[in-house]
């Protein structure tokens, strides 16, 4: 920083900075301070002081500024004000000759003042000027940014222009607060700057975070995070901060029907939450029931009292011959309360009367079974007196025990017997002729089948004459509209030849153009002429 220097005609020297105060050194002067401070470019600095100051002797004084010439080191100094002159004695001020009386002027690396010499300062006629003619590299061109955090492309004027079905820029913010209200999303807006101050952009990044299993598909360039959530990243490009802004929601607008939901319609993601934890709590509490029924409990009780805006709903059960397991559960409803304390039963409390190795043992059969649930049966046991009757009746158990034995053996018995009678009786003849036997089942086989492809034959005959017949009867009907369509298919012309070719040829090849008949008349002509000539079940 170049420093000047002020000098006055009664020997007043002070170094002056910005705003800084000076002393005077005359007798009788108080104080003066700089008006305002300027520096010129090449080292040349200047300063205004508009105010006078007066002194014991009598009068007012103005101050005469020199300024140091960056280009020789300080060494060669210039007026640049008018001088010192004289006012007055009444004190006014000494008013300068020119408006331009202070101000830095001329090249660059000098100063011009406005005195009546007009004298040019040394760095204005020298090298310096001569240097400011060479022409600077150019800068490089700023890159411009296209895609956003996620490789979306941003969202500029032009491009949305080109978008159909959006709400405009007053409606726009509205719609997608009420789909934030829904489906439940989070929001977070950041602008920066981009580009040279002189044409400098904004643009604004939206990050939105949308709960798990509302976008459906996921676009490309959105992201899902790791607690299943799907963010969205919308960026927007304009010179005016409000405008980057709104193109940053319209892009969020465009993802969004993308990703199948309507912004002005929105899916009530609040509600569908609801519903799932309701659905979950119950499957809770059903298996709770289930694992209370597997140890054998009673009747649960259930006490519920009120708490600011709880429910607190205690329950208790006896399981496993007289156990008592006791749990709490709290909610906002008192269903809710009741279904939490059934669930807490079977958790902690019920661990620790049972032990956690018979809990997970309950859970295992529980997941083991189809669709993950379990009757339970129970018999009532019989009481004594009951006993003491059977055991009068049937023996003790080892004489029951006894009998039971020496029925089987006479059962085994009895099959041997019966084995080798039968085996006599129908063994096969030493020619290689089949058995009697095998003569007899294979006549039953026979018949009951031919008695089945009758009742069958009579049962397709009947049906495919009352469908004839309703075609016949109204040609508006479905039967009646069917048969003009079927008979003015080209390939009813063949009918008939295709029927016979079938009953003498293995391989028949029927060639004809689209829409002839081919694929959906030949399975009909086949099942209709096994129909009329008692074939149905062998087709």
């Amino acid at each position: 920083m170049t420093l000047a220097l002020v000098r006055s005609s009664d020997g007043f020297t002070a170094s002056l900075g910005a705003w800084r105060r000076a002393r005077c050194v005359a007798s009788g002067v108080r104080m003066m301070r700089a008006q305002s401070f300027m520096r010129v470019p090449g080292g040349l600095a200047s300063w205004n002081v508009s105010k006078s100051f007066s002194g014991a002797v009598g009068g007012s004084r103005a101050l005469t500024m020199t300024a140091a010439a960056a280009g020789e080191g300080g060494k060669k100094k210039a007026p640049v004000g008018t001088g010192a002159s004289k006012t007055a004695s009444s004190g006014t001020k000494a008013k300068p000759k020119s408006k331009n009386w202070g101000r830095p002027k001329g090249g660059k690396g000098g100063g011009r003042g406005n005195g009546a010499s007009g004298a040019k300062s040394a760095a204005g006629t020298g090298k310096a000027s001569a240097s400011a003619n060479k022409r600077k590299p150019a800068a490089p061109k700023p890159v411009v940014v296209t895609h956003g955090e996620n490789g979306r492309e941003i969202m500029t004027r032009q491009k949305a222009k080109t978008l159909e079905g959006v709400p405009d820029a007053q409606n726009l913010k509205s719609v997608i607060h009420s789909a934030s209200i829904k489906m439940l999303f989070k929001q977070r807006t950041t602008t920066t700057m981009d580009g040279p101050s002189h044409n400098a952009t904004f643009i604004t990044s939206v990050r939105t975070t949308v709960p798990e299993g509302v976008i459906a598909p996921i676009p490309n360039d959105a992201k899902v995070l790791d607690d299943g959530k799907v963010e969205f990243v919308n960026t927007g490009r304009a010179f005016g901060k409000k405008e980057s802004q709104t193109l940053a929601l319209t892009d969020l607008y465009s993802q969004f029907l993308e990703g199948g939901v309507d912004p002005r319609n929105p899916p009530d993601v609040r509600k569908i939450q609801l519903e799932r934890e309701k659905d979950r709590q119950q499957a809770k509490k059903n298996r709770a029931q289930l694992i209370l029924e597997m140890l054998g409990a009673s009747r649960p009780q259930m006490t519920t009292s009120s708490k600011g805006r709880n429910f607190i709903t205690e329950v208790s059960v006896f399981i496993d011959g007289g156990k008592k397991l006791v749990a709490t559960g709290t909610a906002v409803s008192k269903a809710g309360s009741e279904t939490e304390a059934v669930i807490n039963s079977v958790g902690t409390p019920l661990a620790e009367l049972m032990g956690k190795d018979r809990l997970d043992e309950l859970n295992a059969i529980i997941d083991s079974s189809p669709a993950n649930h379990v009757a339970m049966m129970s018999v009532s046991p019989l009481p004594d007196k009951a006993i003491d009757i059977l055991v009068d009746a049937m023996g003790s158990p080892s004489e029951h025990d006894e009998r039971m034995a020496a029925l089987d053996e006479m059962q085994r018995k009895f099959e041997e017997k019966f084995a080798e009678r039968q085996e006599s009786k129908w063994r096969a003849t030493g020619d290689g002729s089949p058995s009697k036997a095998d003569q007899i089942v294979k006549a039953a086989r026979v018949s009951r089948a031919a008695e089945r492809v009758a009742e069958q034959n009579v049962t397709y005959a009947e049906e495919e004459a009352e469908r004839l017949q309703r075609a016949l009867n109204d040609e508006k009907s479905p039967q009646g509209v069917m048969k003009a369509i079927r008979d003015a298919l080209p390939i009813k012309a063949i009918r008939e030849d295709l029927i016979s070719a079938l009953r003498t040829e293995q391989v028949v090849v029927v060639s004809g153009g689209t829409g002839s008949g081919k694929s959906t008349q030949c399975p009909q002509y086949i099942l209709e002429d096994a129909i009329a000539s008692g074939q149905v079940p062998n087709t």
